[in-house]
């Protein structure tokens, strides 16, 4: 042999021991090294089983890492194992391929407060503030293929609010990622801890154009980890409820917010509580199918948005409600407000274009209270359906509600309008078989008059054109009972409501009224509620202020009803015309029961002595020229005949001016006078007096008109009275208020 190839033999068997030793004690000795110095290395503690590299076929086997937290106490990151293949012949080619990378069991705990993660420090440690000068063309190409990860646990804590995430049964299968323009292809799976859930993600990424393909499939996730972040912009003290997705998301990292995003999104058994622990919202299920959400664009385009099983309190008080205290006010929203003109001048943005093909609330429930009433209003509305079709942000839209109201009350409305400009807008509800009981704190509030009975229909059209409203509001109210007034309250209006409700109450029990509403939306001091009580109030106030004409009307009955009566001096029965008018009366005494009727005759005494006199003096004539009748027994033919003698009948004048006293001069009237002592003439008249009113009475009496319903006043002389004998008639009110 040779001695120069006896010289290479001894060469690379030189060599060849030497990476045989190599490879033996490299790894030992970088276990040793690591561990020692793993603390000046890295500001961790390190420790491992078993670490082994072969650098013959470029792999790397690491069994039971452990790294401690800064404290060298708490575990940062563990795993069971970490296997590394590297082809070491691609190094040749300028490219870094690792073939596979395989984690098992890792678990790592981030931690963050104010000022950062717990590990900031090592990221400082190997930060370089020195520029990199390096040719970027002769970087190596970076291939990284069958990467795994199985059994992995992620526990992220939030100290700074409390917030705790621990994800689970972490699974990563991404069969490559190439950092030199090819394709990468991500997938990840894990869980979510003792909060259950999973999430599963699957990435198409190219780097060289930086655009993704992002699906997302998330489980049954708990929202209780979030309620921390929400808090920071909601008065919330408790949060629960589960998210599941399926979501696609296209974009490039070039311009985050330029993504295009499709799926489903579902949330479950929402609970929500405000900071007083009183609910603020429930919802058994939200669901949105999203057609197309293109957020550079500003286009959100949802198929569905339904809404089922929801709940809420809203709660009234003098200075706020349920809602207006839901959304933290920071120094940000002031700012914001203020620089409102700058901002949009100089960020130009596009108009926001929401359409929702089909949009539902359903099995849906409000407890509504309001608590700046003097008692305590309680309200719940259920069976809430609320659907909607074709909703657009900017373009006219129908939406139709009904639901319970209270605990009979049926209420269905529909709205027309558009959702950018709420001054311009229609809506109508109706509201039939509501039980006036439920709204008795709004009536004690405004009236001091609680509500004992009733049952409400309630019919609203309403029509507002640039802020300003036009309402039509008809009430129809059956059987309503009202008890006595709270004497020791002070109400908003001082209003007469028994009468007024007595007064409005027709024949069956019902009232039926309008109540119109105007006024500008837009006023500070505006309120729908406010301005319908007064409405009322104004109403009543005007009713029992005329209380005759609206009771006849309220029943039906001719105004005339009650007009007087009028008869003759002589006259000593009833016509037919004088008892259609007193039948009439005798109604509403039958509708109306509680009422009290005055029956007052009156009459001019010297008129009435006068035509007393005439009578008398045309009886005797009428008797001397039928010698056979006497006056007794004269009947209704006679007394007929009696009224038709004429005054200037010159029988008659011949006969008075026989039987005149000292042939008294003058008209037939002092004639008369003159043949009759005056004392008897007002006896008499008195006497006629008294058989007229015993006429009304034994009428009603016969009517069936209970006594002490009727009260006849004794007659009166009234000089005002002229040619006639007047009977008024005058309708007496129960005392309806008790104080």
């Amino acid at each position: 042999m040779k001695t120069g190839v006896k010289i290479l033999i001894i060469i690379a068997s030189f060599i060849i021991g030497i990476l045989l030793i190599a490879a033996v004690i490299i790894s030992p000795i970088a276990h040793s090294y690591i561990e020692k110095h793993s603390k000046e290395l890295t500001g961790r503690v390190v420790t491992m089983d078993k670490l082994r590299i072969n650098i013959f076929f470029g792999t790397v086997f690491i069994q039971n890492f452990k790294a401690l937290e800064a404290n060298d106490k708490d575990e940062f990151i563990t795993f069971d194992k970490l296997k590394v293949n590297l082809s070491l012949y691609r190094l040749l080619a300028n490219e870094l391929r690792f073939t596979k990378i395989a984690l098992t069991g890792p678990k790592i705990v981030v931690l963050q407060n104010e000022t950062g993660f717990n590990f900031s420090d090592i990221l400082e440690k190997f930060s370089s503030n020195e520029e990199d000068t390096t040719d970027s063309a002769n970087d190596l190409a970076i291939d990284l293929r069958n990467i795994s990860l199985k059994d992995g646990e992620l526990i992220y804590r939030d100290l700074s609010v409390n917030s705790l995430f621990d994800m689970r049964n972490l699974q990563l299968n991404v069969p490559r990622i190439y950092f030199s323009g090819k394709s990468t292809d991500i997938g990840v799976k894990l869980t979510f801890g003792k909060n259950g859930g999973s999430l599963a993600l699957k990435l198409l990424y190219a780097l060289d154009k930086e655009n993704y393909n992002l699906n997302i499939r998330l489980s049954d996730f708990s929202l209780t980890p979030v309620k921390p972040y929400l808090k920071e912009f909601f008065n919330i003290n408790s949060l629960e409820g589960r998210l599941s997705t399926n979501l696609t998301i296209k974009g490039s990292l070039k311009h985050i917010m330029d993504f295009i995003a499709k799926g489903t999104l579902t949330f479950q058994n929402i609970h929500a509580t405000g900071l007083d622990d009183k609910d603020i919202a429930n919802v058994k299920k939200l669901h949105l199918d999203i057609e197309n959400i293109d957020y550079k664009n500003q286009k959100f385009y949802l198929n569905r948005f339904d809404i089922s099983g929801l709940k809420i309190n809203y709660d009234i008080y003098e200075d706020h409600n349920t809602f207006s205290n839901l959304f933290v006010e920071t120094e940000d929203d002031s700012l914001a407000t203020k620089d409102a003109s700058v901002s949009s001048d100089t960020i130009p943005e596009k108009p926001l274009d929401l359409k929702i093909r089909k949009f539902s609330i359903s099995q849906s429930e409000i407890q509504y209270a309001d608590y700046t009433l003097k008692q305590p209003f309680l309200l719940p509305i259920s069976q809430i359906d609320i659907q909607a079709e074709d909703v657009s942000y900017t373009n006219p839209l129908a939406i139709r509600l009904s639901a319970l109201v209270g605990e009979k009350g049926e209420l269905s409305g529909d709205w027309q309008g558009n959702i950018e400009d709420f001054g311009n807008q229609k809506f109508n509800v109706s509201l039939k078989n509501f039980k006036l009981t439920d709204i008795s704190p709004y009536c004690i509030h405004y009236t001091a008059f609680p509500l004992k009975e009733g049952v409400l229909t309630f019919k609203s059209s309403n029509t507002i054109q640039n802020n300003n409203i036009n309402s039509i509001n008809v009430v129809d109210i059956y059987k309503c009972k009202v008890e006595d007034k709270i004497k020791e309250m002070e109400p908003e209006y001082k209003i007469p409501l028994k009468a007024a409700l007595y007064i409005l109450t027709d024949r069956k029990g019902k009232i039926s009224m309008e109540l119109p509403v105007k006024g500008d939306i837009s006023s500070p001091t505006f309120s729908y509620r406010k301005i319908i009580f007064k409405t009322l109030a104004n109403l009543i106030v005007k009713i029992v202020t005329s209380p005759i004409d609206a009771l006849v009307k309220s029943i039906g009955i001719e105004e005339e009803v009650l007009n007087d009566i009028e008869m003759d001096y002589s006259a000593l029965d009833i016509t037919s015309e004088q008892y259609t008018q007193l039948n009439k009366i005798t109604e509403v005494l039958k509708i109306k029961p509680e009422l009290k009727l005055s029956v007052h005759q009156k009459y001019n005494l010297e008129e009435s002595i006068r035509e007393e006199a005439l009578f008398k003096a045309k009886s005797e004539y009428y008797l001397s020229i039928n010698p056979e009748k006497k006056i007794s027994n004269l009947i209704l033919e006679d007394f007929v005949n009696i009224k038709n003698i004429k005054n200037n009948n010159p029988a008659f004048q011949n006969y008075l001016n026989q039987k005149a006293i000292n042939n008294e001069v003058g008209d037939v009237y002092a004639k008369a006078l003159s043949l009759y002592d005056r004392n008897s003439l007002i006896e008499e008249i008195r006497n006629n007096a008294f058989t007229r009113d015993k006429l009304f009475s034994d009428y009603f009496s016969t009517q069936g008109i209970p006594a002490g319903t009727v009260n006849i006043l004794p007659e009166t002389e009234d000089p005002q009275v002229q040619g006639k004998i007047i009977f008024s008639f005058k309708i007496t009110f129960p005392d309806t208020e008790s104080d």
